[in-house]
């Protein structure tokens, strides 16, 4: 179906005005918290008073926790109320002729709120801006990111599920006239080395060693996708303690810890594979993208592990009846099975697979973990979650958001209800690197007893109560609540685990004043009241006004004991904290003088439209602009990398670098194309320097016209081809292909390694040979290829005794150093090294 053009301000189809015109994000982050307030101008240009409502996204995890409209020079403040209290004051002041506005919680989605403009008079115009807290994710030790989510995609509906009339409001269009703008500050704990993103350009002012301002580098941006901002310091605390007082004697407390802990054994594992096949998965080069991943997948396993592949679209196929045992035959059959896999099975059925994997039982004395790869966004994102947190004592599931709009409220409710991890991946970045880097946890034993202690306080509530499974050197953020008592002694934090106390952090609350909108508590109760709705499903609400939403149910909701005092709770949390929730509400009235009547005017709705995801074609690469001290250059390439930049402080200037690497618009153009910005950015040192001292302003680099979407069988930089000539016990078998890839035949290594050794066999001249260059020159890349080498390793092992291989591998290491730039001095068309 085609969709309405889009004239000026109004829709062809319909002749009616859109009245909202312009969206501002101004972003605060602190340490690793943020808070983003989202400011929407609504413009009524007709003849009539209007009723405007409009969805948009917001990270489930946040914490919605202010509301206001500005209009007439006056600012109105929102109150917090049941969610059909709230409803109900809104659509009686509209009945009266007064304005109202109304924030809420979609009934369908936790990641999707309404925003009600009730009876905007003609020729009005007025502001909505809307504030909410979150956490910042963590990537690495020293590297966080920040998800500013600013696109929708229409939500597939299961064959199972009766469409609702209390649905959302969704009504999509390719172009929109309203865009938006950002500006943002940080402010680090530590200096900052970097900050960049995958998704937009950016332009960033430095004003200190930990304090950098940003806009988007063009003056607006479409909401066609959502925003991430990477940002890299130069160290964060293992160990660290926020506090703020709630009350008198009452605190909330932030405890950031990084845990970390040697283990040399991996588990009994059985691992299954969940691919979205739908159709939109075809866009962007996103089942390219999940094909490359199924085979570093498959060269990933461990012998003596159980494996299965899935692919889900309207129906879903398996490659086994049930996991079976890693082997020769069922590797042979999985690599052509993954080859084979296209974007061709319908829409989006997750529920299906997923319950035929629970209904079957576990391996005795193995591990299940599932790793679920989809763009989509579905309606039925409650029975997904409820069907993973069932089964949660026995599979742990780690989710995949791919491409620009991924519904958050899916990949991280079925995250955090599977005790797994969740992880976005958007155009440009690298897929198989983070696939790699949760192999790696998957694989690895993870503590599962680790708990925090709270000594030296009272009445303690603890989100999560019980902490999940902790993986080596992954950040974890713990909430509480707790008093004072009298006359305590310092108060302490305790990590441990494994029954031992693996850090001791102790804190003070002296000097610290009762915060009536403080960030922590927010957070805190946001995490708790996420918790509870992990253990129950949503009930439908009524409603009111000209909106079809929210309409009575005519089937009775029965609720369970057990679920009325969850709702109860969460109600409570949400009116004690100032935290939206599904249950509560935020509104604000507008009274206005009457006009004698006894009725009010005439109103109209309008259903303000919604961009959809941006199409294949986009930008091909992204710049970002720099400023400090008056001097600005750019960097264009890969934005989540990072160069080194001098003169962050004192001077005022830094090093500017350049990239010469081309993109392409799929999934997987800028990532594959490091080595080539490294290279460039080596090339042009001398005179990017030069540059930012003597020029006051550089435009943006040129790129070339778009290209094609790649073919179905994808090309592949020198990593991924040499991973794929793996054999399922870790060994590489063809000499040729791998001398070809290296430039280091098995001739080389065995003259290398002289006359006093015995000669050694092609195999494993061969395997040595490609563990040693993959090592040496993707060291960077160890997320991708850590698993894979790890079975290398032990198959030489079993090959050869322990000096030998030590031998072996330090001669081929020798060979690997001498060669390893000389076959990539170009980016091919298709975005990988030649």
């Amino acid at each position: 179906m085609s969709m309405p053009l889009l004239i000026g301000l109004l829709v062809a189809a319909t002749n009616q005005s859109v009245p909202l015109t312009s969206i501002n994000y101004d972003v605060q982050v602190k340490a690793f918290a943020s808070q983003v307030t989202i400011n929407q101008t609504y413009n009524n240009q007709e003849s009539n008073d209007i009723e405007c409502v409009y969805a948009f996204p917001i990270n489930d995890q946040a914490a919605v926790v202010r509301f206001t409209i500005t209009i007439d020079n006056r600012t109105l403040v929102s109150h917090f109320k049941p969610k059909a209290e709230a409803f109900q004051e809104y659509t009686d002041a509209l009945a009266k002729g007064d304005g109202a506005y109304l924030l809420d919680q979609s009934d369908r989605s936790d990641d999707t709120f309404v925003l009600s403009v009730g009876r905007l008079p003609p020729n009005k115009t007025c502001t909505v801006s809307i504030s909410y807290v979150g956490t910042l994710e963590s990537v690495t030790e020293s590297k966080m990111r920040l998800t500013i989510p600013m696109s929708l995609s229409p939500r597939y509906t299961p064959r199972t599920e009766v469409s609702s009339s209390s649905s959302v409001p969704e009504k999509y269009q390719e172009n929109v006239p309203y865009m938006a703008t950002l500006n943002a500050r940080i402010k680090a704990r530590e200096a900052i080395q970097s900050v960049t993103s995958p998704t937009h350009p950016l332009s960033v002012t430095i004003e200190s060693l930990e304090k950098v301002a940003l806009t988007f580098g063009a003056a607006q941006e479409p909401l066609n996708k959502d925003l991430i901002i990477e940002i890299e310091v130069k160290k964060n605390p293992l160990y660290h303690v926020q506090v703020e007082q709630t009350s008198p004697g009452s605190y909330a407390a932030m405890y950031s810890v990084v845990p970390h802990f040697e283990s040399n054994h991996t588990v009994n594992a059985e691992i299954i594979f969940v691919v979205d096949c739908s159709g939109s998965m075809d866009e962007q080069g996103k089942i390219g993208e999940a094909r490359r991943a199924m085979q570093i997948f498959l060269r990933s396993l461990p012998e003596g592990s159980y494996f299965n592949f899935y692919r889900f679209g309207s129906s879903f196929q398996s490659l086994f009846p049930t996991s079976t045992a890693y082997s020769t035959e069922s590797f042979e059959k999985a690599k052509n099975y993954s080859a084979d896999t296209s974007a061709n099975l319908g829409g989006t059925e997750i529920l299906e697979p997923l319950q035929k994997i629970f209904s079957e039982p576990v391996k005795p004395n193995f591990a299940r973990q599932i790793f679920l790869l989809t763009d989509g966004q579905v309606s039925n994102t409650d029975d997904v979650i409820a069907l993973v947190n069932a089964n949660a004592d026995n599979t742990r599931v780690f989710a995949f958001g791919l491409g620009d709009s991924p519904s958050h409220s899916l990949i991280d409710g079925v995250a955090l209800a599977g005790r797994g991890k969740a992880e976005y991946i958007k155009q440009g970045e690298v897929l198989e690197e983070k696939i790699g880097r949760h192999l790696n946890r998957a694989l690895q034993p993870a503590i599962t007893n680790a708990a925090v202690e709270w000594k030296g306080v009272d009445n303690v509530q603890q989100v999560p109560a019980k902490l999940p499974p902790v993986f080596n050197g992954d950040r974890l953020l713990v909430f509480a609540f707790f008093s004072l008592p009298a006359g305590s002694s310092q108060p302490v934090v305790r990590f441990r685990q494994d029954d031992k106390v693996a850090g001791e952090t102790p804190f003070s609350v002296n000097g610290i004043n009762v915060e009536e909108n403080g960030i922590i508590s927010k957070l805190a109760a946001r995490a708790m009241i996420k918790e509870l709705e992990t253990t129950r499903q949503r009930q439908p609400l009524f409603g009111g006004s000209l909106q079809r939403r929210g309409k009575p149910s005519t089937t009775p909701t029965i609720k369970s004991e057990s679920e009325e005092k969850i709702d109860k709770t969460i109600m409570e949390l949400s009116l004690k904290y100032g935290v939206l929730s599904r249950n509560v509400s935020l509104v604000a009235v507008e009274t206005r003088p009457q006009n004698g009547s006894g009725s009010a005017g005439k109103m109209e709705l309008r259903e303000v439209p919604i961009q959809l995801s941006q199409p294949k074609r986009e930008r091909e690469a992204f710049p970002v602009m720099f400023s400090a001290g008056g001097h600005h250059g750019f960097s264009s390439g890969l934005m989540g990398m990072s160069f080194p930049q001098a003169g962050l402080g004192g001077s005022g200037s830094f090093l500017q670098t350049f990239s010469k690497a081309r993109f392409r618009p799929s999934f997987a153009a800028a990532a594959p194309s490091l080595l080539s910005s490294v290279s460039a950015a080596m090339d042009m040192h001398e005179d990017s320097a030069i540059m930012s001292s003597n020029s006051a302003l550089f435009g943006p680099m040129k790129t070339e016209p778009s290209r094609t979407e790649p073919s179905r069988t994808e090309p592949s930089s020198p990593l991924s081809r040499l991973l794929q000539l793996q054999q399922w016990d870790g060994s590489w078998t063809d000499a040729q292909q791998v001398a070809q890839l290296t430039n280091i035949t098995s001739a080389d290594l065995n003259a290398a390694l002289g006359s006093d050794m015995t000669t050694i066999d092609d195999t494993t001249s061969t395997t040595a040979i490609a563990v040693a260059y993959i090592r040496k020159t993707f060291a960077n890349q160890k997320a991708i290829w850590g698993s894979i080498i790890q079975k290398a390793e032990k198959y030489l092992s079993k090959k050869l005794d322990e000096p030998t291989v030590k031998t072996l591998l330090e001669k081929a290491t020798n060979l690997a150093g001498r060669t390893r730039f000389v076959r990539w001095s170009r980016v091919t068309d298709d975005g990988f090294f030649d």
